[in-house]
């Protein structure tokens, strides 16, 4: 991974004293030199974790200087962003669904294009009706659960499965989920996707949502440093091309699924079509694709209808 030279910082030479707004003004030459996108927000990100601050804070101090250790202390972070480290697992958090999430370099980064699948999966649930009953949902790839806690957190009368290959995913599920108060809706459970261990419950759900790997090999190493070389490969890249966890999702809710279930998967440019084709193939009715906020098909949704 890359390392910044300390010479890059000869600017923050320590016999000067530095206010917050010189920092952040001298932070965004650097994070922009670097090629590092929005480097303002990155910049004030960072100085507020440093200084243990809400962001707003800091331009209601702009010229507090800042002391020796306070700078030693965002220099390194700074030196990690600059290395292309993502912001999140810096700070250790993101918004998703107006939730904060704890993330590290266990899980992936959760994405604003994905909210638009949870916001589906709402609808749905709101959908079934107020009868009291509990609505079932399985999660399949959980990550940090922000699909499921999402879920569990705005529909109250949801019981929420989620599953992932990855035990080291579900301890960070695991920290969420105690966060948001809905651990005991929430079952965690470590299962491989293409083992059938996923069908010994007997269990059957009213909906089934994922968000699997869908990065082709080929595309995986044209990805962003942040991606590429920081995120779990294991959640990001198929090792195939791309298509390789569609029909496995659509066979698993095609056995797991309760008559007038529905599937949501996310999926990625250009793969909508065929993900249509696979939930078609397979019996699925009332196919709908979403679009994400940049206008991307982002979401394929089908009932479960036979």
């Amino acid at each position: 991974m890359a390392t910044i030279p300390s010479d890059e910082y000869s600017s923050l030479r320590e016999e000067k004293t530095w206010n917050i707004l010189q920092v952040i003004s001298t932070s965004v030459e650097f994070l922009k030199d670097k090629g590092i996108n929005e480097a303002r927000l990155n910049a004030e990100l960072l100085l507020a974790h440093a200084l243990g601050c809400k962001r707003v804070d800091l331009y209601r101090d702009f010229d507090k200087p800042l002391r020796e250790a306070e700078r030693n202390r965002y220099k390194a972070l700074l030196r990690r962003r600059l290395a292309r480290e993502p912001l999140q697992y810096i700070i250790g958090e993101t918004e998703f669904m107006g939730l904060c999430f704890y993330v590290d370099r266990r899980v992936l980064v959760p994405r604003p294009d994905t909210e638009v699948l949870v916001e589906k999966a709402i609808e749905l649930c709101k959908s079934y009706g107020d009868s009291g009953e509990r609505i079932k949902v399985l999660d399949i790839g959980t990550g940090c659960g922000n699909i499921a806690l999402s879920i569990a957190r705005f529909v109250e009368n949801s019981i929420v499965t989620a599953i992932d290959i990855s035990r080291e995913a579900l301890e960070v599920a695991k920290k969420n989920a105690e966060a948001f108060n809905v651990s005991e809706r929430v079952v965690l459970k470590p299962i491989d996707l293409f083992e059938d261990s996923i069908f010994q419950d007997g269990d059957t759900f009213d909906l089934i949502l994922s968000n699997p790997p869908y990065i082709s090999t080929r595309e995986f190493q044209c990805l962003y440093p942040e991606i590429r070389d920081y995120e779990p490969r294991l959640a990001t890249c198929d090792e195939s091309d791309g298509l390789k966890f569609f029909p496995r999702i659509s066979e698993v809710g095609k056995r797991l699924l309760r008559r007038g279930g529905h599937l949501l998967i996310e999926v990625g440019f250009g793969q909508p079509e065929e993900v249509e084709d696979i939930l078609a193939r397979d019996g699925y009715s009332e196919i709908k694709v979403f679009e994400d906020l940049s206008g991307i098909e982002r979401v394929v949704r089908g009932k479960f209808s036979t």
